[in-house]
């Protein structure tokens, strides 16, 4: 992946358990609470991994589908982040809808992998170009160790270029 300093530097950051604990805890207090972790980000997908323990269980012993949906939206929005870095002009982004399923109880650690790097590669240097806003609908789906699906959601992200 072809990349300026301020991406390497980012993404320097991002793979530091210890940075990344500290940038969730100063943007995301929850993400960190819950033990959000970074996976990977390369050219093809960005993986972020949730771990099940006690503060991300619900009564029915599965983990909250809101600690679920933040994680996803991580995996789609650290993307973002580093082809943002890439630009020299400001971009303004945001959720502007989603989409969930939760066809099985997440009762482990859940890994969400987005695989359409390339799509935000496009999407970001299409925004930065152009006046209009561009929508962007990135799905990330949670899975097991095992690698059973227990969450899939699509998130419709909207980015614009400053004035």
């Amino acid at each position: 992946m072809k990349t300026n300093s301020r991406q390497e530097k980012l993404l320097k950051r991002m793979n530091n358990p210890l940075f990344f604990r500290l940038f969730t805890r100063k943007m995301v207090p929850a993400a960190a609470h819950a033990g959000v972790r970074f996976g990977t980000l390369d050219e093809s997908k960005c993986v972020i991994e949730v771990p099940y323990k006690r503060r991300n269980k619900n009564p029915f012993r599965s983990m909250y589908f809101a600690v679920q949906s933040m994680a996803a939206e991580m995996s789609t929005a650290l993307p973002i982040m580093f082809f943002l870095a890439g630009q020299d002009v400001s971009v303004a982004w945001i959720v502007v809808d989603f989409d969930a399923t939760f066809p099985a109880k997440a009762t482990g650690d859940v890994t969400f992998t987005c695989e359409q790097v390339e799509e935000i590669k496009s999407a970001v240097v299409q925004a930065a170009r152009s006046d209009e806003p561009v929508q962007l609908k990135l799905k990330t789906v949670g899975c097991l160790k095992d690698g059973k699906e227990v969450s899939s959601f699509t998130f419709h992200w909207s980015l614009k270029r400053r004035a």
